[in-house]
């Protein structure tokens, strides 16, 4: 019987087996993986001798060279481009050179990342540029452009204006560069055509003394300009526009969105474009309306420059009637959209071809439409600050004299920013603190709600414009109390016309305003209700029933006539859709709701059962149409 310490031997003689064998396989195994990888090499390898590019293929014949194309090129630098997008930034751009085997260069490509694989890129040097045929030629050649491409720069440029924070700091981003950059600080800046004109004045090095202290003289008399602002038309328009500069470079730092726009409305010739273009300049040179966006651009246009034009105001020109009801449907749809994105700070969802969601690019500046007729829609104007001008609005002489002055308003700009890039967690926290209370304000003083918090955002806007300008020592105390007391009455007195405007514009009042008028006209009637005593109500086409409580409409009579009415007006009511039109009466319990929970009650009428009937129960309507007798 073997011992205990036999059995131990040969346990251990196994293991050292074991051992040995794991240990060989894993030398045979690393020595075919070295075999591979000097294979790998030998295919993949290229030369450049005599300006022409080679490959060598190795065989049990020996090495032959093959020739792949009469130039050489390289990736240089890649470039990451950034606008604030995720999907932009994936797909770098890279720089490539080359060279002819004649010594001569060819000109340097930028070539999308996603374009690179099919060499598609090479077109602009041909024909010189030649490359050897064979389908595998293209794959050589672009593996040897990425084998010896370690050590390229890479380069982000920004494609964006307003904050960005860099390394932890922030940065205000403009056509020339951005406020707060240090001398030797490589941060670069492309802005598109259409937002390239936001450019601010780059201050000169600091051991530069006396040009910084021109630049800081500079600054002072564009801060003295920008308050002439306020005196070159009426209160009731330069003191909103006034509000809103300084506001814009807050869109994107204040934790509660900017949710409403400037609709600067008023007939032709009223000076809105040039006043807009002032507002423009004090963030570049603006002086002509070329270029700006208008109602002509597509929608997707409009939305990827209102993306990358940041913490700016952003102008869309000119909504001016149209003679042709199709061209006018398009633009009030256009302008509709543009202001919800900008009042809920998003864009529209779109697909990619392999049905996966496309980023979204919401806007993120500050909205300006210029228009000669208010809008149409209640909700719309909720989300607006309406700026009517008239031709006697503004002062052409004043005018005049700011426009001359314009290029000193980038300074005051410039100012402003890096005054705020200093300060911006204290203006951060004195918005939480004073936000809510400013908002009560307005309350308290009549405003609606919903407009409230517009005239919360301008205060607290020019109260801090005002403070920084208290800081360069160009107000005092005095003077700022003063403007902001006016700018309060200003307000206030803005958000209570803006709700006028809604009355006004509230389709179910357009409705029976246009229901009375064809009453009145003759071109339609009302019949007493089978069980009520009393006269018919005008003449014409007949829409209804009525007794002393409540109007019995036919549904697509009322409608039709609606329709046509402002069709012969050359016109559109607000609302294209009747169910649309009719779920808001049910919202708003102007209707009585059928037993099926529909907006039409069954009724026997006209002899004839069952007749789904719009029946009208809210008396100031009842009272409406009755009170013509």
């Amino acid at each position: 019987m073997a011992t205990d310490k036999h059995k131990d031997n040969r346990t251990d003689e196994i293991k050292q087996k074991v051992k040995a064998r794991v240990a060989q396989e894993a030398e045979i195994i690393n020595a075919e993986k070295k075999r591979l990888t000097q294979t790998e090499d030998k295919k993949a390898d290229y030369s450049t001798d005599g300006g022409y590019l080679k490959r060598t293929k190795f065989s049990k014949d020996g090495a032959i060279q093959i020739l792949l194309a009469n130039f050489v090129p390289s990736i240089m630098e890649k470039i990451v481009v950034d606008d604030g997008s995720e999907e932009r930034k994936r797909n770098p751009v890279l720089v490539i050179a080359g060279k002819l085997s004649d010594g001569t260069d060819l000109p340097r490509l930028e070539v999308q990342a996603d374009k690179f694989l099919n060499m598609n890129w090479v077109a602009p040097w041909l024909p010189a540029a030649n490359m050897s045929p064979g389908s595998t030629t293209k794959d050589h050649i672009r593996f040897f452009m990425q084998k010896n491409s370690h050590g390229h720069k890479v380069k982000t440029i920004f494609a964006q204006t307003g904050w960005k924070f860099i390394k932890g700091k922030p940065y205000f981003l403009h056509g020339a560069g951005a406020v707060g950059a240090e001398p030797g600080m490589d941060i670069s800046v492309k802005l598109d055509t259409e937002i390239q004109r936001y450019s601010l004045p780059l201050p000169p090095p600091l051991d530069k003394q006396e040009e910084a202290a021109d630049f800081l003289e500079l600054e002072r008399r564009g801060l003295e300009t920008s308050l002439t602002f306020l005196d070159i038309g009426k209160r009731e328009i330069t003191y909103p526009l006034f509000s809103s500069i300084w506001l814009a470079p807050m869109i994107s730092i204040l934790d509660c969105p900017v949710n409403f726009s400037y609709y600067v409305q008023g007939p032709a010739r009223s000076y809105k474009t040039s006043v807009l273009l002032l507002v423009l300049s004090f963030f570049g040179q603006f002086n002509k309306a070329q270029k700006l966006a208008n109602f002509t651009n597509t929608e997707v246009a409009i939305e990827l420059a209102a993306f990358r034009a940041a913490d700016v105001p952003f102008v869309l020109d000119d909504l001016s009637p149209s003679t042709s009801k199709r061209i006018a449907e398009q633009k009030e749809k256009l302008m509709q959209t543009i202001v919800r994105s900008f009042a809920n700070r998003s864009s529209r969802a779109r697909g990619n071809p392999d049905i996966t969601l496309r980023e979204s690019m919401p806007p993120r500046g500050l909205l300006y439409i210029s228009a000669e007729l208010l809008p149409t829609v209640e909700s719309i104007i909720t989300r607006l600050v309406t700026v009517e001008f008239t031709r006697e609005t503004i002062d052409l002489n004043k005018l005049s004299r700011l426009q001359a002055d314009a290029p000193l308003l980038p300074f005051a700009m410039h100012a402003y920013l890096s005054w705020m890039r200093e300060n911006m967690v204290d203006i951060q926290n004195s918005f939480r603190e004073q936000f809510v209370p400013l908002r009560q304000q307005s309350i308290d003083n009549g405003c609606d709600p919903r407009i409230a918090e517009h005239t919360a955002f301008q205060i607290f806007a020019l109260q801090t414009a005002l403070t920084f300008f208290q800081h360069r020592g160009v107000l005092d105390d005095g003077a700022t109390e003063r403007i902001i007391l006016e700018a309060w009455d200003v307000f206030i007195c803005l958000a209570k016309r803006q709700e006028a405007h809604v009355d006004d514009d509230d389709p179910v009042e357009l409705f029976f305003d246009i229901l009375v008028t064809l009453l009145i006209q003759g071109q339609a009637r009302l019949e007493p209700h089978p069980h009520h005593t009393g006269d018919r109500i005008g003449n014409g086409e007949q829409l209804g029933w009525f007794d002393s409580h409540a109007l019995y409409l036919l549904p697509a009579a009322a409608w039709g006539m609606v329709q046509n009415y402002y069709k012969k007006a050359n016109a559109h009511f607000p609302i294209t859709s009747y169910s649309t039109f009719f779920s808001i009466m049910k919202t708003r319990h102007i209707i009585q709701l059928g037993t099926d929970g529909k907006t039409t009650i069954k009724a026997n009428m006209a002899g004839k059962r069952n007749l789904r009937i719009l029946k009208v129960i809210d008396s100031d309507y009842v009272e409406k149409c009755l009170s013509i007798t």
